[in-house]
């Protein structure tokens, strides 16, 4: 029998930088990218780990919610929700819900 010392560590599992939430009918509502590799922007040019002032100088003022461990600030466009998700006082997650789901996921 090996000494912990020697033996063989388990292979941590990586979170996956996203989560896809499906409807009860197989639909997709939700898509979560949190905590993704460096270089994640919005298309205004807001990226991951940015200063949560930052948010409104390229997004304006957006809709806040308290979220169980963060922030959401999100915005209605078309048929869809995008939030950008914060942590402490930087970015950690971008989101795009159907209007009918939380923001929250």
């Amino acid at each position: 029998m090996p000494s912990p010392a020697t033996a063989p560590r388990r292979q941590r599992r990586r979170p996956r930088p996203f989560r896809c939430v499906p409807s009860l009918i197989g639909l997709v509502v939700a898509i979560a990218i949190v905590l993704a590799q460096h270089g994640w922007h919005t298309p205004k040019g807001l990226f991951l780990g940015e200063d949560i002032p930052r948010i409104t100088d390229l997004h304006g003022l957006l809709d806040w919610r308290r979220c169980i461990g963060y922030n959401a600030l999100s915005a209605h466009e078309a048929d869809v929700v995008w939030s950008i998700y914060t942590f402490h006082e930087s970015v950690y997650g971008f989101a795009l819900t159907a209007p009918s789901e939380p923001v929250c996921q």
